[in-house]
C-alpha cells in the first residue's frame, strides 16, 4: 500500500489524531520514561495474529503498538484496555516519534574474505541506532518507513489465508510482498470493533548486550550471530533467529507530550484524576486532561 492508501487518522479539520486506551499506571511509565511499548505479536489478545507461514514464526518477529483513529470514545476499548473504565485514553496529534536519517554499516570482514553485517544506507527510521541495535534484538527498518510505519488495520475473514497472499516460499528463501511488516496489519474481523491503527516494528534476534555500553563488542557479537545463522541451512537460520524479548520500548519525540490530551475513564474517581493532573504537571506540563464524555451515562457495577 502507498502512503496515500494508509492515511494517518485525521479530525474533521484535518488534524492528525490517534488514541490509546490504557491504565493510569501505564500512563505514569510512558510519561516517566518517554517511551511507547511495542508488544510482540504472539503476546497480543488476538491469538490468530501469531501466524507461522512457510515455516517462519511471524508472531515472534513483529512488535506492535495499538491505537485507534476513532475520535468517539469506544466502550469496548474502555472495558478491555482502559482498566475497566477507570483508566485513561491518550490522544496525540501527529506522529509521536523522533525520525532519524541513518547511514551506517554495522559489520566487519567475514572469515571468507567478504564483509559481514547490516547496512543502513540512508534509512529514515522512527528511532536512533542505539534503539535499532537493542539488547536481544535488532530492528529491521523498511525502506520507506515514513510511509509504512503506522496504518489502519485491515480486518479479514481468514488471517492465515490473507498472510499467505503476502508470503512466498522460494528455493532461495522466503519473500514478503511489499514492505516487510505488511502482514502484521491484518487482523480477524472478530476485532473490527476496535477500529485499530497500529505501529509495527520488525526484528531479528540480536546480542544480549547494550550497544551504547560497548559498540565494538556488540558489533562483533552481532557479526558472529549473523555468520552462524547464514551458514545454517543456507541462510534459513536468519528466518528462525527471532527475538526472545517480549517487548521493545521506542523513545518518543521531545515534543510528543506537548500534543497530549488525557481523557479520564467513565468510572475514574476524582482522586485518580488528581493523580493524573499531578503526573502531567511533573512530566508533561503542556498536556491537558478532561473527563470522559460517557461519565455519568454508564451505570457502575458493584
Amino acid at each position: 500500500m502507498s502512503k496515500s492508501e494508509r492515511p494517518f487518522p485525521r479530525t474533521a479539520d484535518g488534524r492528525m489524531q490517534i488514541h490509546h486506551y490504557t491504565s493510569i499506571e501505564s500512563l505514569a511509565l510512558i510519561l516517566k520514561h518517554r517511551t511507547l511499548r511495542f508488544t510482540r505479536a504472539d503476546k497480543l489478545d488476538d491469538v490468530k495474529e501469531a501466524q507461522t507461514v512457510a515455516g517462519v514464526d511471524f508472531g515472534r518477529r513483529f512488535f506492535v503498538s495499538s491505537w485507534t483513529g476513532e475520535a468517539d470514545e469506544q466502550i469496548p476499548n474502555w472495558n478491555l484496555y482502559g482498566a475497566n473504565m477507570r483508566g485513561v485514553r491518550l490522544t496525540l496529534s501527529g506522529s509521536p516519534f523522533a525520525w532519524h536519517h541513518i547511514k551506517e554499516f554495522i559489520g566487519r570482514p567475514a572469515s571468507n574474505g567478504s564483509t559481514l553485517g547490516i547496512k543502513l544506507d540512508g534509512v529514515i527510521a522512527p528511532c536512533g541506532l542505539s534503539t535499532i541495535l537493542g539488547n536481544g534484538y535488532v530492528l529491521i527498518p523498511d525502506g520507506d518507513m515514513p510511509a509504512t510505519f503506522g496504518a489502519q488495520v485491515e480486518y479479514v475473514e481468514d488471517v492465515g489465508t490473507s498472510y499467505r497472499q503476502f508470503v512466498t516460499e522460494r528455493p532461495e528463501g522466503v519473500n514478503v510482498a511489499g514492505h516487510g511488516t505488511r502482514p502484521c496489519y491484518l487482523k480477524s474481523r472478530d476485532w473490527a470493533f476496535q477500529k485499530e491503527y497500529r505501529f509495527v516494528l520488525g526484528a531479528l534476534l540480536g546480542p544480549s548486550l547494550h550497544y551504547d555500553a560497548d559498540p565494538e563488542g556488540y558489533v562483533d557479537a552481532l557479526c558472529r550471530m549473523l555468520e552462524s545463522t547464514i551458514e545454517d541451512e543456507g541462510g534459513r537460520g536468519l528466518l528462525d533467529a527471532t527475538p526472545s524479548v517480549g517487548f521493545i520500548d521506542l523513545p518518543l519525540a521531545e515534543d510528543a507530550f506537548s500534543r497530549l490530551t488525557v481523557t479520564m475513564g467513565p468510572w475514574a474517581s476524582e482522586s485518580s484524576k488528581q493523580h493524573v493532573v499531578s503526573l502531567l504537571a511533573e512530566h508533561a506540563p503542556f498536556a491537558s486532561v478532561r473527563d470522559s464524555s460517557l461519565r455519568g451515562s454508564i451505570r457502575a457495577k458493584a
